[in-house]
């Protein structure tokens, strides 16, 4: 049983069961996730899309939801008793279901480590007493979890599993019918519901004030997203919208705007220069603002340690100075090479491909016990 909850575990989630399935073949696979888990061979039970919210607050808005998603996977785990059970960070609602597991005597592996470093780090001992084994992404996550008394690997990141096929330039060019001589700029507007509503109508207004660039502007859309409302919402304006494909767009990007999360990585890893830009409700960012031990929120400055890349949050994040940034990274050389070139050692940070090889394989020793 596996269960993502989010647009980015769902990518890992089809990415490991692609692995898995090439050692077992006939491998019955289940649970909760999205579109490409569903193509890899997962039996989807509840379609992540449902309950996909981030904020402390809006949470309560999908609560019912949420509810009837745990109990469905709660019912289908004690009636098929898999070998073991697979999450995918998702914290709140996985480690739920980690208890419930736990109850049953069903071994519990942890993919794609809760950001405890970031927030909420007293959840670590919860954690070890819940999970059998943690698989991380980054290096530094392993001592975290082993000084808990929890079985912890370093597998590395598996957005470089989808780094592995690079797209020239050229051939992107081509592909998306653009003109080489023209700056393109990619915008990411995220995977959820909200991001889409509220991010996505700014970046939008800020293509206004960068027609003096000359810019071209591709929109790859998360699958988890609904086409036809971002159809909508660029009505009228000269953008090319495409499903999914984010790293063959980022591959010809000259620069990009991006809505706080896994696509910023995606970013680092083809040395896009970009900025990082997120909103939430009031109530959550003043939550947030106690409960968040980290002064940035895009991961790629967190594991930075600094600022390398702008962000803006909250009243920040209006079109002015989104496309004031954007013309400094299409006017200034010297500043985008800068940032392409920390954005690079950001990369070298996370290991090398193979991340869901090399997660299969621990994946196997528990099925192989039973």
């Amino acid at each position: 049983m596996i269960v993502a909850g989010e647009a980015s575990g769902d990518l890992y989630g089809a990415g490991l069961v692609r692995a898995l399935k090439k050692k077992i073949p006939e491998l019955k696979v289940f649970g909760m996730g999205g579109e490409l888990m569903n193509f890899s061979g997962v039996e989807i039970l509840t379609d992540m899309k449902e309950i996909s919210v981030v904020g402390i607050v809006e949470v309560f808005s999908h609560l019912r939801k949420i509810q009837n998603a745990m109990k469905l996977l709660t019912v289908r785990l004690r009636e098929e008793r898999p070998d073991v059970l697979v999450l995918i960070d998702f914290p709140d609602f996985n480690l739920r279901l980690a208890k419930k597991a736990k109850a049953a005597r069903i071994p519990v592996i942890y993919y794609i480590s809760p950001q405890v470093w970031a927030w909420r780090a007293r959840r670590v001992k919860k954690i070890a007493k819940l999970v059998d084994k943690m698989l991380v992404a980054y290096p530094f996550e392993v001592n975290i979890y082993r000084r808990a008394g929890l079985d912890t690997e370093f597998v590395g990141h598996p957005l470089l599993d989808e780094d592995f096929i690079e797209l020239s330039k050229e051939d992107g060019m081509k592909k998306y019918k653009l003109n080489p001589e023209r700056p393109v700029l990619a915008i990411l507007p995220g995977s959820r519901k909200r991001e889409i509503e509220v991010l996505l109508p700014i970046m939008i207004k800020t293509l206004n004030l960068l027609r003096s660039k000359n810019v071209q502007t591709i929109i790859p859309v998360a699958p988890s997203v609904d086409f036809s409302r971002v159809e909508d919402i660029v009505k009228g304006m000269d953008v090319i919208l495409i499903r999914g494909e984010v790293n063959d767009v980022l591959s010809l990007s000259d620069a990009a705007i991006i809505t706080s999360g896994t696509a910023t990585l995606q970013a680092a890893i083809k040395g896009v220069p970009m900025v990082i830009i997120y909103k939430v409700l009031p109530v959550t960012y003043l939550l947030g603002k106690i409960l968040v031990k980290v002064k940035n929120i895009g991961i790629v400055n967190i594991l930075a340690g600094r600022e390398i890349v702008p962000e803006l949050i909250q009243s920040d994040v209006n079109p002015k100075k989104i496309a004031g940034i954007l013309k400094k990274m299409l006017e200034n050389s010297t500043y985008s090479g800068m940032m392409k070139r920390d954005l690079l050692e950001i990369k070298d940070k996370l290991g090398s491909p193979g991340a869901s090889d090399r997660a299969a394989e621990e994946i196997m020793k528990f099925i192989e016990k039973k």
